[in-house]
């Protein structure tokens, strides 16, 4: 009889997916909408040097 596989992988960082998916989203409501707030603060997070 086998054993039934473990699985060995790690845990999925479901906190720190969202996170990125959240940047990646803001990112592209701010491209899409120059003159906002978010779109300031994007660029001034990502672009802090002119």
């Amino acid at each position: 009889m086998e054993k039934p596989l473990k699985s060995t992988s790690h845990p999925i960082p479901w906190g720190r997916i969202a996170g990125i998916v959240l940047v990646c989203l803001a990112g592209a409501y701010a491209s899409q909408h120059p003159h906002t707030f978010l779109y300031h603060f994007v660029k001034f997070i990502f672009l802090p040097v002119p």
